[in-house]
């Protein structure tokens, strides 16, 4: 009997699911949240690494899927450019490149567009947070 490969992939999908979803499967450790960082500054203070902030490295991984996104875009702007150009005249093939072409503007766009939108709205997130307090003093709700 012959196991199809959607099953297969279907069952090690499912294995990796559950080993997520209950990592004491995988005998990992519970993280202690009483810890107050004192555990994170003793693991990386050996190594010579900056402790830096979150958003840091937040802002690191979107620049470098940013990144990504452009490279992808070139590559594809490349290949349906390559395929128009080697159409010789074959209009399946010139419709193949123009819609390779138009995907990839539109991706490009879409992400942008996210982009901006993302930038905008934890920019105003953030402007939000710096305005509510004084001089440092956090402002309380009244009675």
């Amino acid at each position: 009997m012959l196991i199809s490969s959607r099953w297969i992939k279907t069952a090690v999908l499912s294995g990796l699911g559950v080993l997520f979803i209950f990592p004491s499967l995988v005998f990992a450790r519970p993280f202690n949240f009483t810890d107050n960082g004192s555990f994170l500054e003793r693991t990386v203070q050996p190594t010579g690494i900056q402790g830096d902030d979150v958003r840091t490295y937040a802002g690191d991984i979107i620049k470098n899927g940013l990144r990504l996104v452009g490279f992808l875009f070139f590559v594809l702007m490349f290949y349906g450019g390559y395929l128009w150009m080697t159409a010789r005249g074959s209009e399946d093939q010139i419709s193949k490149a123009k819609r390779v072409l138009i995907a990839a503007v539109i991706g490009l766009a879409l992400i942008v567009a996210a982009y901006a939108v993302t930038a905008f709205i934890v920019g105003r997130a953030v402007s939000a947070g710096e305005s509510s307090s004084i001089q440092g003093t956090p402002i309380t709700p009244g009675p």
